[in-house]
């Protein structure tokens, strides 16, 4: 057991761990659970349903006006204003957006996302490998790329660690019942002659690195001594029998399957800005090895 811990602490065994991962190779079964702080909004004009984001000036200065997005916000500033006319009836959301989702893998980029908070549980995207296709109850709209959810690539592909953050090895613990590593990440300032980090509002990441398949089984982001999004692997079946049933990774038969013109928007997107940061180290370059990663003690 002493050999195996002195391995999980070790540094470089870390970054080659999480280079190394490769989701594309699992196969397995997952329940897992999200949390995203809405996006801040102000009204544009006192008493009026039109709104945009907030910037710094209003969180220095919020007044009456500064409060945490509501669906009548997010759907007046994309011009849909049915929704936003239901949803000021209905008054503010909660502050953060919540999700449980279950995902099946299977060999060569197959998955099937579903949402098993809905009564009863439905699907909502499946991949064959080739195609997605975003499932809703009137169709099955195919999409322009194989992409899986951001709130859960970020847990799949931990190359976005090794790109852009510096790794602080914490200890070891067990998470879903699999051996971890404990981890905080630091974004790591920019180098001289490229672009700045994207999206300074990230402190650090607190993350648990499965020590044997490399993907993360939880992963929360704070800014300003406060959590704002978090992920969790509540449980995971490794080879479960239904991933070698080839219609788990196709649209229902029988639904009508249409050609999606476009992705959605950031504000129809259910991922925050922190789901944008960690996006974009995705695919760390072989170079990202030669990163430092600080060990704190176990």
């Amino acid at each position: 057991m002493a050999a195996r811990n002195s391995a999980v602490t070790d540094p470089s065994w870390l970054v080659a761990l999480l280079y190394r991962a490769d989701w594309a190779q699992l196969c397995l079964s997952a329940e897992i659970a999200t949390r995203v702080e809405r996006p801040r909004m102000v009204r544009m004009k006192p008493g009026e349903d039109s709104w945009r984001l907030a910037d710094e000036a209003d969180e220095q200065d919020p007044g009456e006006t500064w409060r945490l997005a509501t669906e009548a916000g997010a759907a007046a500033a994309a011009g849909d204003t049915d929704t936003a006319a239901a949803a000021s009836a209905e008054g503010p959301l909660p502050r953060w957006q919540e999700a449980l989702s279950r995902l099946l893998i299977a060999p060569g980029k197959r998955y099937r996302v579903e949402d098993i908070e809905a009564d009863p549980p439905r699907c909502e995207t499946v991949c064959d490998g080739e195609t997605r296709w975003q499932i809703t109850p009137d169709e099955a709209a195919r999409q322009h790329d194989q992409s899986i959810q951001p709130e859960l690539a970020v847990l799949l592909d931990p190359s976005w660690l090794i790109a852009r953050f510096d790794l602080a090895i914490t200890g070891t613990a067990e998470a879903a019942g699999r051996p971890v590593c404990k981890v905080t990440a630091t974004p790591r300032p920019a180098a001289p002659g490229t672009a700045p980090f994207p999206e300074p509002r990230v402190d650090y990441v607190d993350v648990l690195v499965d020590a044997e398949l490399g993907m993360l089984l939880r992963r929360e982001a704070f800014s300003d001594g406060s959590s704002i999004e978090f992920s969790e692997v509540r449980s995971l079946t490794l080879d479960p029998a239904e991933a070698a049933d080839p219609a788990q990774f196709e649209p229902p038969p029988g639904l009508p399957r249409t050609q999606a013109w476009r992705d959605s928007g950031p504000l129809t997107d259910t991922s925050g800005p922190g789901w944008r940061i960690v996006k974009t180290g995705a695919k760390a370059a072989g170079a990202a090895l030669t990163f430092a990663a600080r060990h704190t003690g176990s």
